[in-house]
């Protein structure tokens, strides 16, 4: 099924935001204004430490470790009393 998926993907997803058939016109200029403004890589590199603290500084980053911290926490009960339930070893 994943084979079967990625091949439609490649037909399906386009090489670039202005060369989307499915998109309005106006929705190809938002999507290639956006990658435009949000790219890195057209910046002059600064050095590894300089790119570490800059992504130390991104509010985006902390969002996604905080939803990533909470993500795995919701799943801690599961994975470490699932067999405690289904032995019948809780005492309450």
């Amino acid at each position: 099924m994943t084979v079967a998926v990625a091949i439609a993907a490649i037909f399906m997803l386009p090489d670039h935001p202005l060369t989307t058939r499915w998109l309005t016109e106006d929705q190809r200029l938002l999507a290639h204004s956006r990658m435009e403004r949000d790219t890195v890589g057209l910046q002059e590199s600064r050095g590894a430490i300089a790119g570490f603290k800059q992504a130390l500084t991104d509010p985006r980053l902390g969002l996604f470790v905080l939803f990533q911290t909470l993500h795995m926490y919701v799943h801690v009960p599961v994975s470490n009393f699932g067999t405690l339930i289904s032995q019948g070893r809780l005492w309450f």
